[in-house]
């Protein structure tokens, strides 16, 4: 037996021991003492069926050879064949296929890439329509005032300072901690702003209050926050939907258009878009900022990879909107560094082995990264002059109910990484017997059968997580099924080099934009695995990202030669259901909201609604 099928043998006894294990622990996880309570819930399922799957994963070849050798299967196989080789069958899977993949000439081309554009056009105009309805709680034009921190920020920047202009309080000065909760419980102040030496700060970044101070010295008018989550909000939606059509036009040119429909309202109304207009504070401002940039950002990146004259101008464009998104939420920053992988990768493929890769890297680059770096010494420097430390944020000097300033270590921890994914993935929602239908629950802080407890001050708001808000990602994962079914049969074929494995992953430019997609979206994750708050408006600082994989997944799948026709068609049967779902949900979580705004501040309309609905 060669090394290479040892070390499979030993990889797959490794797996399966840890499904036995997984699978034990969920059913006796009452019994072991890991869970207090003796009912089943998410997270115990979830354990049971990860184990299931990885303790029987090695070994799915050989239980289906010896169940064959048995002749166990013989009859089933045979009415099979039988039922596909038949002529109503046969027709069905000519008539699916060609409507999912289409062949053409320059012509059929050209009409496909307008009827594309229509069906963009008609998931972009239809969520509009109901952001615009969810943000004005119904009355379209009258939208209700939440917060103006950008506001106050803007003003500050147009007095050529940084602090805010709002001064505090004698009694909150005069404290000698003002940052536990308890100690100013009585006194005036601004929630949730940085005090420190005398002055309030925001910790947020200085992105969207520099494009406040804009707008608002050309039209002299306070622009509230509500607004800036409003535009912003529609901006990346807008930026994600640029970027899913110059991928399905690149590299998926053969799938019919229909099929971009589906995948466009899951990035527009999947969770949690809406929920950020049900509630459009400064928080969805910082977060939707963010977004706009960053999604900005990499559609300029991915029109830079394309050849023309005018690569140079889209990477730096690309660079100057994620200078904006680092400027709103520095947590974006591993997303932005995974992407000079993805450029390297396009570089590399460019030079045809002529020796100059990092010749053509520094040139096609430099500015892209120049950019970024003066970004960074930009928000350096502003962190400096308000704090006297490029790293201090402000955060650790927030007023809110958890007292940073003295335990702020514990706010990054790897403790919270466990609830947090919990929280994001698998914390469900509850169902009403009323509109609207459901409502997110409370996040936990802790997973008691796994001993997985986050740190003291731990703080988890309603959250629903994206595994049941948005089932259809996990079916653009399918091309790392097929990717992890070619290298265990990698294992079993001495012959092939190393580099051969890897050459799975990046054996197309298509595939290449997927793993890097999927690695960045992983990179957006990590820093919000770690902090001690979890929220519902945290999703979208990766959702986007996540949708957008999960279209390339889809279109990677539906073109693959590995996948029959009739599997197609029930991907894309359950892709068109789980997308209706999706967007449903999502509808309904952004009426929903955290204070449910729209039943306090439209009741009436609120309780038409209900009694439509009631059957």
């Amino acid at each position: 037996m060669s090394r290479r099928k040892n070390f499979k043998s030993i990889i797959g006894f490794g797996i399966s021991t840890a499904g036995l294990f997984m699978i034990l622990a969920a059913i006796g996880a009452n019994l072991l003492g890991l869970d207090r309570d003796a009912g089943w819930g998410p997270a115990r399922y979830f354990l049971l069926g990860c184990g299931s799957a990885l303790a029987l994963s090695p070994h799915i070849t050989w239980i289906v050879k010896k169940i064959w050798s048995q002749d166990l299967l013989r009859p089933l196989s045979n009415w099979l064949i039988r039922f596909q080789n038949s002529y109503s069958i046969s027709r069905f899977q000519k008539w699916f296929a060609g409507i999912i993949v289409c062949q053409g000439s320059s012509f059929v081309v050209i009409r496909r890439k307008r009827r594309v554009d229509i069906f963009l056009t008609i998931a972009m105009l239809f969520t509009v329509g109901v952001l615009t309805w969810i943000v004005s709680i119904g009355t379209w034009f009258d939208w209700p005032d939440t917060t103006n921190y950008f506001h106050l920020q803007a003003q500050a920047f147009k007095s050529g300072q940084l602090h805010l202009s709002v001064v505090p309080s004698d009694q909150i000065l005069l404290l000698a901690d003002p940052y536990t909760f308890e100690n100013r419980k009585e006194i005036p102040y601004l929630w949730d702003a940085s005090l420190y030496d005398g002055n309030y700060y925001l910790y947020w970044g200085p992105t969207p209050g520099i494009i406040t101070a804009v707008f608002e010295s050309l039209q002299e008018t306070e622009i509230g926050d509500q607004f800036l989550v409003y535009f912003f909000t529609i901006g990346s939606i807008s930026f994600s939907l640029l970027a899913l059509r110059l991928i399905w036009n690149r590299y998926f040119p053969n799938l019919a258009a229909w099929t971009i429909l589906p995948l466009a309202f899951l990035i527009c109304l999947g969770n949690p878009a809406p929920w950020l207009l049900g509630r459009p504070a400064v928080y969805e401002a910082a977060i939707a900022s963010g977004q706009f940039f960053f999604m900005g950002g990499l559609l300029w990146f991915l029109m830079g990879m394309s050849p023309g004259n005018r690569r140079n101008l889209f990477i730096t464009m690309s660079g100057v909107f994620f200078v904006g998104a680092l400027g709103s939420r520095f947590t974006l920053l591993p997303g932005i560094l995974i992407l000079s992988v993805v450029g390297f990768k396009h570089v590399l493929k460019d030079d045809h082995g002529n020796g100059k890769v990092l010749i053509t890297f520094f040139r096609r680059y430099s500015i892209y990264y120049g950019l970024v770096f003066i970004g960074l010494i930009l928000l350096a420097w502003y962190n400096y002059a308000r704090f006297g430390s490029i790293f201090e944020f402000g955060h650790r000097y927030q007023l809110t109910s958890w007292g940073m300033a003295s335990s702020y270590r514990d706010f990054f921890s790897w403790r919270n990484i466990v609830p947090n994914l919990y929280n994001y993935f698998l914390n469900g929602f509850r169902t009403l017997s009323v509109f609207p239908f459901i409502k997110p629950i409370w996040g936990v802080a802790g997973i008691p059968f796994l001993r997985a407890t986050a740190v003291a001050n731990y703080h988890a708001e309603q959250v629903a997580g994206i595994l049941f808000t948005s089932p259809i990602i996990l079916v653009g994962c399918f091309p790392v099924f097929l990717a992890c079914r070619k290298v265990w049969a990698w294992l079993d074929e001495p012959e092939k080099k190393t580099r051969d494995v890897f050459m799975l992953f990046i054996s197309n430019e298509g595939n290449t934009i997927y793993a890097g997609m999927l690695v960045l979206t992983l990179s957006l994750l990590l820093p919000l695995s770690l902090i001690s708050f979890n929220s519902m408006r945290y999703l979208f600082d990766f959702s986007l990202a996540a949708s957008f994989t999960s279209a390339i997944g889809i279109g990677i799948t539906f073109l693959s030669e590995k996948v029959s026709s009739i599997f197609k068609g029930f991907m894309a049967i359950l892709i068109l259901v789980l997308s209706l779902y999706s967007a449903f949900v999502g509808i309904l979580l952004g009426i929903t909201s955290y204070t449910a705004r729209f039943e306090h501040l439209n009741p009436e309309l609120f309780e038409q609604i209900t009694r439509f609905f009631a059957f």
